[in-house]
């Protein structure tokens, strides 16, 4: 099952108002727990994400959390206790956090039970064509799809598309140039009309993975904890995600800050 993102989104929202409530009328410490708490539970959830969507939407809820706690941090009213509550809850995000390989087999997994349902091909084809065609066409496509669906041919292409993915994710930072490249060969440059109704599967099933969004959240954790760290008056080195040296300081603005991905 999937989850509700209007209801995660709205509640991690409402964590995040409360904190900065609390912030405003002097109790850090209560916001400093209380965002501890839902940083807790998307941590928590994230590394048993099964499904590119639902990996998602905990990464949205962490980016809530993140810009919640750096506005903690940066009140005037913040104390040495609230930043070491806030120190134990925001970590940086570690490897097995940030990992895709897990939620990618299940994508591969869930495509292929839908494979192996033709009943639920044949319905959400028809939900997508019904809308814009009439019925001769409707049925003409469906007929089509039928006659041109070849199960152990998208099979095997599955296995190809995956494990590529797989591979440009486990990459440091992940590079996806690969897949891209593969995918448009196999959609756009060189369909096969023999497969016509597994290229149609392919163009609406396969997931289009993108990195901005977990490694965006990964460099802000790093960030955030340095900046922490900072205020307590330590000095901690942490490698930036994206070079071989650690993450640089910035005189103008006295904050620590990433080369990015260029």
């Amino acid at each position: 099952p999937v989850l509700n993102w209007k209801t995660l989104y709205n509640t991690g929202w409402a964590y995040a108002a409360y904190a900065s409530l609390k912030t405003a009328e002097w109790h850090p410490e209560e916001a400093a727990r209380q965002l501890a708490q839902i940083q807790s539970v998307a941590r928590k959830a994230l590394p048993y994400s099964t499904l590119l969507i639902s990996r998602g939407i905990w990464f949205k809820l962490l980016e809530n959390n993140l810009t919640a706690a750096k506005n903690v941090i940066r009140a005037p009213q913040c104390t040495s206790d609230t930043l070491g509550l806030l120190k134990l809850a925001f970590q940086p995000l570690s490897e097995d956090e940030l990992s895709s390989r897990k939620v990618l087999i299940g994508e591969n997994i869930a495509l292929k039970s839908c494979c192996k349902q033709s009943q639920m091909l044949n319905d959400g084809l028809n939900s997508i064509i019904a809308p814009y065609t009439n019925a001769i066409a409707s049925k003409l496509a469906y007929y089509t799809y039928r006659l041109t669906f070849r199960k152990n041919h998208v099979f095997r292409d599955m296995y190809t598309i995956f494990d590529l993915t797989i591979t440009g994710a486990a990459k440091k930072p992940p590079d996806m140039l690969t897949v891209d490249d593969y995918m448009s060969r196999y959609v756009v440059t060189r369909p096969s009309i023999r497969n016509m109704g597994g290229l149609f599967l392919f163009a609406i099933g396969v997931p289009s993975y993108r990195s901005e969004l977990t490694t965006k959240q990964k460099v802000r954790s790093d960030l955030l904890f340095l900046e922490i760290e900072k205020r307590l008056g330590k000095t901690t080195v942490i490698q930036d995600y994206y070079s071989d040296a650690p993450y640089s300081f910035d005189e103008k603005t006295g904050r620590m800050f990433s080369v990015g991905p260029d």
